[in-house]
């Protein structure tokens, strides 16, 4: 058995402190389901409305919120502080991607009061990550790892991250019937570290922050412009500054590439 970085661990201990009935074996009517996300660069949330499951939406740490409609493939994103909402388009980020290949390994350890699958995902034969997942949990929230990987694929579009690099396991597809198999991934412990689910339970509504975020009758298609937004938002305040004013009268890409050489 192959498992990344000390999943393991990672997972032995989400394990047992996540034992108990998740909130949503509760029945449901109004309000929200949140679910608690944890790796190794901190905790972030993400929200269902219980008489919307098909609109989600979620915090990327510090930087911005999006909105994803699973019924549409469609993810709306908004910087923190920002006035407007970007519209991402994902279908065309997941054109020309490499197909995800998924090997059942076994049984998986419970995971947020939820039994789980283990999966090995594999790109053109390169071993990506294990992967924890669970059809019930699918259930309950309304979403699949296809969706998942939608929105993790937009997020890497709206923060300008390529998607035709040499690191294969990082830009993929998931075909809809195979997300449909697996179920909704509760762990993922990769090369670039493990994320997983802490914990799911139904709340009244969530912060202002995300209902701003899918407020999504008015948006603008994501462009230079949104791209140099989102990504100064992953820089301190200083360190903005002094990069705005390298690149005072410069076109918004200039700043971009940048931030990319940063990023790398």
């Amino acid at each position: 058995m192959v498992v990344f970085q000390g999943v393991l661990l990672f997972l032995l201990v989400i394990s047992v402190l996540y034992l108990a009935p998740v909130a949503v074996a509760e029945p449901l009517s109004g309000g929200f389901l949140r679910v608690e996300h944890a790796s190794s660069k901190g905790s972030s949330y993400s929200y269902r409305s219980v008489e919307n499951p098909h609109l989600w939406s979620g915090s990327i740490l510090g930087s911005a919120y999006y909105a994803y409609d699973s019924q549409k493939a469609s993810l709306f994103i908004r910087p923190q502080d920002g006035k407007f909402v970007y519209r991402v388009n994902i279908p065309e980020r997941l054109k020309g991607l490499l197909p995800a290949k998924l090997e059942k390994v076994g049984e998986g350890v419970p995971i947020a009061g939820y039994d789980t699958t283990q999966w090995r995902l594999s790109v053109l034969g390169e071993l990506c990550a294990d992967i924890f997942t669970s059809t019930k949990a699918a259930e309950d929230l309304g979403l699949t790892f296809v969706d998942q990987n939608r929105i993790n694929q937009g997020l890497r579009e709206a923060f300008s991250k390529p998607k035709h690099t040499e690191n294969k396991c990082d830009n993929f597809d998931v075909g809809a019937a195979l997300g449909n198999i697996v179920g909704y991934a509760l762990a993922i412990g990769g090369k670039d570290g493990d994320i997983g689910v802490l914990g799911i339970k139904k709340v009244a509504s969530p912060p202002v922050e995300y209902i701003k975020a899918r407020k999504t009758v008015f948006t603008i298609p994501l462009n230079d412009k949104a791209r140099k937004e989102l990504l100064l938002t992953t820089v301190s305040a200083d360190e903005r500054d002094q990069l705005e004013q390298l690149t005072a009268g410069a076109s918004p890409k200039a700043l971009i590439q940048i931030l990319q050489a940063r990023q790398k």
